[in-house]
């Protein structure tokens, strides 16, 4: 198994790109984990729309900024 993480600031074309090339990739045998680092919380709707789409990308939300 290969895992690959990515860290996310913000969700961009760049990172529908990546994930579209992964998914094309001969070999399935792979994870996908998307650390989020970012305070967009629109960002958090799109990114669990990315894992709902394929079970083998994962995320993560790395901080809570409503939290004091």
């Amino acid at each position: 198994m290969i895992s690959i993480i990515i860290p996310v600031n913000s969700v961009s074309s760049s990172l529908y790109e990546f994930i579209s090339s992964l998914r094309n990739q001969t070999s399935g045998n792979w994870e996908c984990i998307l650390v989020d680092d970012s305070p967009d919380i629109n960002d958090i709707s799109l990114l669990n729309q990315i894992c709902d789409q394929d079970h083998r990308i994962k995320y993560f939300k790395s901080h809570d900024y409503n939290t004091k």
